[in-house]
C-alpha cells in the first residue's frame, strides 16, 4: 500500500497502473490518500481531506468509481440525482459513482472528510460495501471508532509488513462491518433550526466549550430541551456530540502531529490528562498513550 499525496496523474506517471482518470479537488488542504493494490494495480483508494469554506463539487454525470464519503466535522450540503438536496453533518454518509449526478459543497466553513472509492467496479460489486445502496444518505454515531480504522489504514503504513494488503483489507472490512451497525437514520437529513446553530457553534468552539452548560448558555435554551431536540433529531446527546468531537480532534492530533497526552488533552480543554486518558479509553476503547 501507498502513502500518497500526489495527484493521480503524478502517480500515473511513475508506472501505477489506475483503470481510468481520476481527479482530486484543488479545494482541499492537508489531504492524505492512499492506495490498496494487489500487485500493481490499484484496487482500492482512500482519502483524508480538509475541504476549504469554498469547497464545491459537481459532477453532473456522475463519477467513474463507486465512493462513500464520510464526513467528520463541518456542514455542508448534498444532491444526489434528482432528489432533493440533504444536509451534511458530522456523521453524515453518503455514496456515489458512474451515471449519478452528484454535487456537494461545504456551508461557506471548513469541512473534513474521509473517502473510500472502488477502482475497479467488481471490487464494489463483490466487497462488504456490495450491500449499501447507490447514491444513499445516511447517517452514523460513534464516529470516532470509523475514524481509528481509517487512519490506521492511512497512518500505519502496513505496505512495511509482509501482509500489509491483507492487513488493509482486514481495516476495511471491519469499517464497513462498523458502517452497517452504525447506522442510525437513512434517507435525507433535515435537522431542525435549534439542532443547526448547536452544530455550528460545535464546529467552531467545540475545542473551547468545556460542557453542556456552556453551549445552552451560548444558544439561549434551557438544557433539558437541547437533550430532548439531539435525542429526537440526532440520536445522540449534546454530551456525546461534544465529547466525541474533542476526542475526534484529540486523535486526529495524536496520530498526525505525533504530540504527547497531555497537549492533546490541553487541546481539547481538558487540564487533567489523567482524566482525559480514562475519557478517552471508555469512550474509544484504547487509550491515547496507543495513538502513534
Amino acid at each position: 500500500m501507498d502513502i500518497l499525496d500526489h495527484p493521480i496523474d503524478v502517480l500515473r506517471d511513475r508506472g501505477m497502473a489506475f483503470p481510468s482518470p481520476i481527479d482530486l479537488s484543488p479545494q482541499t488542504r492537508r489531504t492524505r490518500y492512499c492506495l490498496v493494490r494487489r500487485g500493481d494495480t490499484a484496487r482500492w483508494m482512500i482519502g483524508y481531506e480538509e475541504c476549504l469554506p469554498q469547497y464545491a463539487i459537481r459532477r453532473p454525470d456522475g463519477f467513474p468509481f463507486w465512493t462513500l464519503e464520510f464526513i467528520i466535522t463541518g456542514q455542508g450540503s448534498v444532491t444526489i440525482a434528482d432528489r432533493d438536496t440533504a444536509s451534511l453533518h458530522t456523521g453524515t454518509c453518503f455514496t456515489y459513482g458512474p451515471d449519478l449526478p452528484v454535487s456537494f459543497s461545504a456551508d461557506g466553513r471548513p469541512m473534513r472528510k474521509y473517502f473510500l472509492t472502488a477502482l475497479i467496479p467488481e471490487v464494489w460489486r463483490h466487497s462488504w460495501l456490495s450491500e449499501l445502496t447507490f447514491g444513499s444518505i445516511f447517517s452514523v454515531h460513534g464516529e470516532i471508532a470509523g475514524i481509528a480504522m481509517l487512519e490506521a489504514v492511512l497512518s500505519r503504513r502496513p505496505s512495511a509488513r509482509r501482509d500489509g494488503e491483507a492487513l488493509a483489507e482486514s481495516m476495511l472490512q471491519g469499517f464497513a462491518a462498523w458502517l452497517a451497525a452504525s447506522t442510525r437514520e437513512k434517507g435525507h437529513i433535515h435537522p431542525p433550526h435549534l439542532l443547526d446553530r448547536a452544530f455550528e457553534l460545535l464546529d467552531e468552539h467545540f475545542r473551547e466549550i468545556p460542557n453542556v452548560a456552556a453551549l445552552v448558555d451560548h444558544l439561549g435554551v434551557t438544557q433539558s430541551h437541547l437533550c430532548r431536540v439531539f435525542k429526537k433529531h440526532h440520536h445522540k446527546s449534546p454530551y456525546a456530540e461534544l465529547t466525541d468531537r474533542k476526542l475526534q480532534y484529540a486523535y486526529l492530533r495524536l496520530s498526525q502531529a505525533h504530540i504527547s497526552v497531555q497537549q492533546a488533552a490541553l487541546e481539547v480543554g481538558y487540564e487533567d490528562p489523567f482524566h482525559f486518558s480514562r475519557l478517552f479509553k471508555r469512550r474509544i476503547g484504547f487509550p491515547p498513550s496507543t495513538v502513534r
